[in-house]
């Protein structure tokens, strides 16, 4: 009876063998089987291995054509002019013609060009007078201080480029005593002039300019539209 359960025990055992084989044999097939299919993933339709971190090379914007800006016109000149100058706003009057002249000799001369329609007079003092006039400096919006004689002789002029925040001056020496000339853009109403010998007064802006005639001129001060101080010796 001793040899009977060990029989069963080889039986039981050479089965057991026989099913493990038969669980193992397909693990083969089945990792082919993947193997191939990610292969299919990977490969491109030309066959290559694909990189899937590949990103597309992006194609370069076209570099913007530059603009070249067209030359200033009279009508350009007048509007910024009336930005920062307010005597260019009200309406022309008959005191507002200064007699035409032309201008000296020079290449710097011949690229300005004077819009005398729409002068304006912006400061008086005893038979002087002083002109703010658009101009055009080479294509570029500009403008000139033109100083008369009330009898319509010239006493000298000047043009450069407009500036909004650089106020436009000029002095003269006289016997007398140094006239002296200031434009100054919106919002000043007066201006303070200080001499060397600790004395000041007082000037008027009106039409955005004042003249004055002192000797031992030291500095004028003002205070700007952003209620700022500024001031200038007026010296080159």
């Amino acid at each position: 009876m001793s040899e009977v359960p060990e029989l069963r025990e080889l039986v039981r055992g050479a089965a057991e063998r026989r099913a493990r084989r038969r669980r193992m044999r397909p693990l083969p097939v089945l990792a082919a089987v993947a193997a191939a299919v990610a292969l299919f993933v990977l490969l491109p339709r030309g066959g290559e291995p694909r990189d899937e971190r590949e990103v597309p090379a992006a194609t370069p914007s076209p570099s913007p054509t530059p603009t070249i800006a067209a030359p200033a016109s009279f009508a350009d000149a007048r509007a910024e002019l009336e930005q920062t100058y307010g005597v260019f706003r009200r309406p022309m009057r008959a005191s507002d013609k200064p007699r035409r002249f032309k201008l000296g000799k020079g290449t710097h001369v011949a690229k300005i060009q004077i819009d005398w329609a729409h002068a304006r007079r912006v400061a008086v003092l005893g038979g002087r007078e002083e002109f703010a006039v658009p101009a055009l400096w080479d294509g570029r919006v500009a403008m000139c201080i033109v100083g008369q004689l009330t009898d319509g002789s010239q006493r000298s002029s000047q043009c450069g480029a407009m500036s909004a925040t650089t106020p436009q001056w000029r002095n003269e020496t006289n016997a007398g005593g140094n006239i002296y000339f200031l434009m100054l853009p919106d919002g000043p109403s007066k201006v303070t002039v200080h001499l060397k010998s600790g004395k000041t007064f007082d000037r008027p802006v009106d039409d955005n300019g004042v003249m004055w005639q002192t000797r031992g001129f030291r500095e004028v001060t003002w205070v700007d539209a952003a209620g700022q101080p500024q001031r200038s010796r007026m010296t080159v």
